[in-house]
């Protein structure tokens, strides 16, 4: 894919998910857009060639990096060649930045060989992640009756689980050391 293709393709797919995303839920979104790019695994397999695996490893150094839309498109646009599919969401809401996560395959492609009748920009898939209380009520969901959610409830659950890991590490130190 031409770089110039992909950065328009990105942009739009951007826009689309920022309309989508507030559809379904009830936060602002300012326009500093910044991007957390992960592979959707940080190991080889046997399908990825030298050049995915030499990119793949270049993509797990930035897994937990905030990225400018810029830094985005030097690291997934190489040598014409980009991820097959890169499943975007907005994953924080924040006063000053819009955070957006992008999930990518570790398999690079040209342009012809992406899913062009799949989605509408590709390689992008604009999704918005189901909060767990939400998909019990999926039946309200799909017939367009309920209600917004905070698009914030992934970094919660996540910051949740980390202090919970500490505190579990914690416990055991103690407990280690009271042997």
């Amino acid at each position: 894919m031409e770089r110039e293709k992909f950065i328009e393709h990105f942009r739009k797919s951007t826009e689309l998910l920022v309309d989508f995303t507030k559809q379904h839920c009830y936060n602002d979104f300012v326009e500093n857009y910044l991007f957390i790019v992960k592979a959707n695994g940080s190991d080889f397999h046997d399908g990825l060639n030298e050049f995915e695996k030499k990119n793949l490893k270049i993509l797990n150094r930035y897994a937990k990096k905030v990225l400018a839309f810029d830094q985005v498109v030097e690291l997934l646009h190489r040598e014409n060649q980009v991820p097959l599919w890169i499943n975007m969401s907005i994953y924080e809401s924040k006063s000053n930045a819009t955070i957006f996560e992008l999930i990518c395959s570790r398999r690079l492609r040209p342009d012809e060989k992406l899913f062009y009748k799949a989605v509408k920009y590709p390689p992008f898939n604009v999704k918005v992640p189901i909060p767990p209380d939400v998909a019990i009520n999926s039946d309200l969901l799909r017939n367009g009756i309920g209600e917004k959610f905070d698009v914030n409830w992934r970094k919660r659950l996540l910051d949740k689980q980390k202090h919970i890991n500490i505190l579990e590490k914690l416990r055991r130190i103690f407990t280690n050391k009271n042997k």
